[in-house]
């Protein structure tokens, strides 16, 4: 295992990369071990179910140099990344159309500590994209409405649950889809 210079690991520690399946290879484990990489987003295909990407995201903790970014796209509704391993998760469409907030906000705080739990700090949402075509393939439900006030206040109770949760929420998408 070669020695990476102070640069080369300050610039590994800005590096996130995709893993290509349910396992780390050996080069990840590597860059991780020096320093190379700081850190990962997990998809679908990443997750089998509860266990293995809990062990997953485990391992990672325990060969990284530095603590590890661990990020992952689980938006709900379409975009579902850990289903298999902590069920599904209500869209961002559904979100605002609940007329009981209490309830819909603490099905998104619990998945919220469930990531928590498996060691992920980085959560890729809240959708902030106003939609502004109704027809459109990629925001689609996936947004809080086409009213920008309406996908505000929204998009702002998702980040303070994500936040409370002890994540580091991301807003998405500028300027949009």
């Amino acid at each position: 295992m070669s020695q990476l210079s102070n640069i080369e690991k300050k610039a590994g520690r800005l590096i996130v990369g995709r893993l290509p399946g349910t396992n780390l290879p050996e080069e990840f484990r590597t860059s991780f071990k020096t320093g190379g990489l700081g850190g990962i987003t997990l998809f679908r295909e990443n997750c089998q179910g509860l266990e293995q990407i809990a062990n997953l995201i485990s391992e990672i903790y325990e060969v990284s140099e530095y603590s590890p970014v661990i990020s992952v796209d689980q938006e709900g509704g379409a975009v579902q990344r850990f289903d298999r391993a902590i069920g599904s998760i209500p869209s961002a469409m559904v979100y605002a159309a609940c007329p009981d907030r209490e309830l819909i906000q603490s099905i998104f705080k619990r998945s919220c500590q469930q990531l928590k739990l498996l060691g992920v700090n980085i959560l890729l949402a809240p959708v902030l994209d106003v939609l502004t075509n109704p027809v459109n393939p990629i925001v689609s439900t996936r947004s809080y409405g086409s009213i920008p006030g309406i996908v505000e206040r929204n998009g702002s109770e998702m980040i303070r649950i994500i936040k409370e949760a002890g994540l580091v929420p991301v807003g998405k998408h500028f300027p949009g889809h």
